[in-house]
């Protein structure tokens, strides 16, 4: 499936299970010899009978806590079994509420921002509001913005819109920097002149990808605290465009849509 081009596999194992190691993973990520995606998704029973667990596991093998576009395929993917048009799913990083919305496209609820540098995490006490980053970057590395929006994101704003070579750069510089202990995922804002937020994205574990929802969502957080939007915004990835909302009682949304691309087998497995 993919939604703006932010692919994944998606294996339903609420019936028959689906034990996944970090080496089958990397083998069914690869793109030039296995299947080929961003994140590989692995559905078991939730909790609850309404709601299904959802389990996110990157290019490189490791298991992550959420994922904004991932929850749109898999609401796409269980319309037929949403109550009410809506679908909780539960992620390492908490629950997420899915709901349909006209054709393709899917709403989801991210949960409530955390702002504190011990939530994020940060290795040490900092303004979060200016986490800076300095040894390199161009100068672009040193006044970031820290948030967790059910994962770990620093959001970076740029004059212009950065190149591949720099959002690669800057995004492994990030991304394992020892300011952040669970390393991060790495945001790179432009603002529009007509109020959309261009964003580039280097994803923690999987590198430089099409888009990424919970980016999208820490986009818009950062962007409001910034004072360069309201708390709503349209924000334009390299795959496409979603909505994201900064709502009162504190929880993010985003809304876009996402795609069905094919069903297949591996190793004479189905999913």
């Amino acid at each position: 499936m993919e939604g703006l081009g932010n692919d994944f596999i998606v294996i339903d194992g609420r019936r028959h299970g689906a034990p996944v190691s970090p080496n089958l993973v990397r083998r069914l990520c690869d793109r030039h010899y296995g299947i080929g995606c961003d994140q590989l998704i692995v559905l078991e029973d939730g909790a609850r009978a309404s709601h299904v667990r959802m389990r996110i596991f990157n290019g490189d093998g490791g298991e992550v806590e959420s994922c904004g576009n991932a929850a749109r395929c898999v609401g796409l993917l269980l319309r037929d079994e949403m109550e009410n048009d809506v679908l909780t799913i539960e992620t390492l990083g908490g629950e997420l509420e899915v709901e349909a919305g006209e054709g393709n496209a899917m709403r989801v609820d991210l949960g409530a921002v955390r702002l504190n540098w011990r939530d994020i995490p940060l290795a040490k006490p900092m303004d979060v509001m200016h986490v800076s980053l300095s040894d390199g970057g161009d100068g672009i590395l040193s006044d970031g913005c820290a948030v967790n929006v059910g994962n770990p994101h620093v959001v970076f704003m740029c004059d212009a819109v950065p190149s591949d070579d720099q959002v690669s750069r800057w995004g492994k510089k990030c991304e394992h920097h020892p300011l952040f202990p669970e390393r991060v995922n790495v945001s790179f804002v432009h603002f529009q002149d007509d109020g959309a937020l261009r964003l580039r994205v280097w994803e923690r574990g999987a590198g430089m990808t099409q888009a990424c929802g919970t980016a999208a969502a820490a986009s818009v957080v950062v962007a409001r605290l910034r004072q360069k939007t309201d708390r709503c915004a349209t924000i334009i990835m390299d795959g496409g465009t979603v909505c994201g909302e900064w709502l009162a009682d504190d929880h993010v949304t985003i809304e876009g849509t996402s795609r069905l691309v094919f069903r297949g087998c591996w190793q004479g497995q189905q999913i």
